[in-house]
């Protein structure tokens, strides 16, 4: 099994979520511990503001909007609304003193997402969704953001380098510095020489005697394309084949 979640996984979520099944049958359907998918759906749900909230309804999410009986509140002579009360309208919310924003309770108890909710398509409020493509692409964003730059902080770095540097310059290899300062170290040789050629360590590639006696390869040239129908016909050659007097290398 593997240890992270696919994108497969991850629609099968989704949709258990907008079917309103619990995580712990979420967590049969894709194979996994029901903590994982808990884990999954906090850590991967993302917010969607009021404003940008899609529904059927009037974006207005005051807390107060029912009773709410304030007129003419934002001037506008273009308002439809203006002669009205101002709850009709939205567009109060940004101007009103007495907004207070609702915040659903169904972010506080399972499954924390708007998905399978029978109000959501009427609902002003602000949602925490769960989608499975967003939420795949925040896991390879994430991915690559952790493999990028060293695993090193900035004291173990000057360590390493007050070890390496001073053996390296006076000529000794990798290979040899490594075997002599384990203890000390806590890298392999292959990370040392990924540090010297990133510029992270006082020295350099010049230093390094056998990266300096090493020419650049040359790069190959373009790939030879061969016509696949001159293989027509062609077989392997068998030791029956050999008796019989054919080709070593292709027997027709």
């Amino acid at each position: 099994m593997a240890k992270h979640l696919d994108l497969d996984s991850r629609t099968d979520i989704q949709k258990g979520l907008n079917e309103k099944k619990s995580f712990t049958e979420i967590a049969v359907i894709i194979g996994r511990n029901k903590s994982s998918v808990y884990r999954e759906v906090m850590a991967r749900r993302h917010y969607i503001n009021y404003k940008d909230v899609s529904t059927v309804q009037i974006k207005n999410a005051c807390i107060h909007r029912y009773e709410c009986n304030i007129k003419n509140l934002c001037k506008s002579p273009t308002c439809f609304k203006r002669t009205q009360n101002c709850k009709y309208c939205g567009n109060c919310n940004g101007y009103c003193k007495q907004y207070e924003e609702e915040i659903c309770d169904t972010y506080s108890k399972s499954p924390y997402v708007c998905n399978g909710c029978i109000k959501k398509p009427r609902c002003p409020l602000s949602k925490w969704v769960y989608d499975a493509k967003i939420a795949d692409r925040e896991y390879e964003k994430t991915l690559s953001t952790s493999r990028q730059g060293i695993s090193l902080n900035q004291n173990e770095l000057t360590k390493l380098n007050d070890i390496v540097s001073p053996l390296l310059k006076n000529g000794q290899s990798v290979r040899f510095v490594c075997s002599h300062k384990s203890d000390e170290l806590m890298v392999s040789d292959k990370t040392i020489y990924k540090y010297v050629s990133e510029g992270l360590l006082d020295a350099n590639k010049f230093d390094l005697k056998r990266s300096v006696q090493r020419k650049t390869r040359k790069k190959a040239g373009p790939p030879m394309l061969v016509d696949k129908k001159c293989r027509k016909g062609r077989i392997y050659c068998t030791t029956e084949n050999k008796k019989k007097g054919r080709s070593s290398y292709a027997c027709r």
